[in-house]
């Protein structure tokens, strides 16, 4: 199939559709939160060790705590409001095939 075709359903279809990020919250602000509490512990570390003992996953667990969220959860909203994270809530269907005959 041709891609400039593929490009066009795709660009009629997300034209047709509505989306949203995950949770009706602010998104910088909550960004802004759990960066300003990264910075009390900076360098933050994938693994700890002896000299660097705090790890991301410890610091979006603090800040789900104040949110009242699990870490996971955290983690999945702190970009919730990109465009490539944001949820398909409606999707308008206005095509009604004629049959002719």
């Amino acid at each position: 199939m041709d891609y400039k075709i593929i490009r066009g359903f795709e660009k009629l279809l997300e034209e047709k559709s509505e989306f949203r990020p995950p949770r009706d919250i602010d998104y910088p602000a909550l960004r802004n939160r759990i960066f300003s509490l990264a910075q009390n512990f900076y360098p933050i570390v994938a693994k700890p060790d002896l000299l660097h003992r705090t790890s991301r996953k410890q610091i979006l667990s603090r800040a789900a705590k104040e949110e009242k969220l699990s870490s996971d959860e955290m983690d999945k909203l702190i970009y919730g409001d990109l465009l490539e994270n944001r949820i398909l809530v409606r999707f308008e269907k206005s095509y009604s095939p004629r049959i002719s005959s």
